[in-house]
């Protein structure tokens, strides 16, 4: 086996211990469409921020499903119960910002780990598309989105 290839395995291998639903693949390397394997290393790094595209742009529609459900339930109450609900809806943005800043600043660590050679930016991105299907998840689990369970 290629040792760069040993290298980037051995820095994703704790990202197999994961649920099943972070990874469409239990491998690591293997991120929808990019595939470590059968890619160079520039394509798989060219690959993956597709990835993250696309799962960023569902990670909005889920999100968005949530704070319309939240604000249709308020709407549909009176007193503590109207107040308390509009305010989990206003708090929606606060908190996907104070996650994507988590997600942001764990996965440059990751990035920065990588002291030397080309697979630090694909680690810092394979671990943003790891966090963000976690939490794409977790937004569901929530119960306000009304939408099916993410893949």
């Amino acid at each position: 086996m290629n040792p760069r290839r040993v290298s980037i395995l051995l820095a994703f291998a704790p990202l197999v211990s994961y649920p099943a639903w972070t990874e469409r693949s239990s491998d690591p390397l293997v991120i929808g469409a990019c595939d470590a394997y059968k890619q160079s290393n520039a394509e798989y790094s060219t690959c993956l921020p597709g990835e993250l595209q696309a799962l960023e742009q569902e990670l909005v529609k889920y999100v968005n499903a949530q704070r319309r459900s939240l604000r249709t339930a308020a709407s549909g109450e009176r007193g503590f119960s109207a107040s308390a609900l509009a305010a989990a809806a206003r708090r929606v943005d606060v908190a996907e910002g104070a996650w994507k800043k988590y997600r942001d600043a764990h996965c440059t660590m990751i990035e920065n780990s990588f002291t030397t050679g080309t697979g630090s930016f694909s680690a810092r991105v394979a671990c943003q598309i790891r966090l963000t299907r976690s939490r794409l998840h977790q937004v569901w689990e929530d119960g306000w989105t009304k939408l099916p369970e993410p893949q």
